[in-house]
């Protein structure tokens, strides 16, 4: 028990080591030839990253970063279950559907289906309308 201990110490205080060695190079790097700040020494990197991690990071506990449950590890198992069997009773229409609408969400900033169905046969007949225009042309500066 306590050479685990004795291991884990070391194993945090070596990545505590090389991480505030990392910062301490990439600042004098980047951050000093761009902005004109002083350089860092490695007291100061260490120093740096325990700020960063008492802002962002909280202390003594894993960020979620906004999200309920974190990384999707500590969800409750019976919502889990609940999931499981609402997509198992899915038809493949409507799970295509909802993964269509998932996506959306996520990457067309909240535009409906019909939305984005509707830009893309526009964002086709546009680019139909250029490839029509340019071959016309090709074929003018031929004859």
């Amino acid at each position: 028990m306590k050479r685990g201990i004795i291991k884990l110490l070391f194993f945090v205080t070596l990545a505590l080591a090389c991480f505030s060695a990392i910062v301490m190079l990439l600042w004098n790097a980047v951050v000093v030839s761009i902005f004109g700040l002083a350089a860092i020494n490695f007291w100061q990197a260490v120093g740096l990253l325990i700020l960063l991690r008492i802002l962002f990071g909280g202390i003594g506990r894993k960020p979620n970063w906004g999200m309920p449950g974190g990384f999707g590890n500590h969800i409750h198992e019976n919502v889990r279950e609940k999931i499981r069997e609402k997509w198992m009773k899915m038809s493949p229409e409507k799970r295509r559907e909802f993964m269509l609408r998932r996506k959306c969400q996520r990457h067309w900033m909240g535009m409906t289906v019909e939305e984005i169905n509707e830009f893309f046969s526009k964002l086709d007949t546009d680019n139909a309308d250029d490839v029509d225009n340019s071959s016309s042309e090709n074929n003018d500066g031929k004859e």
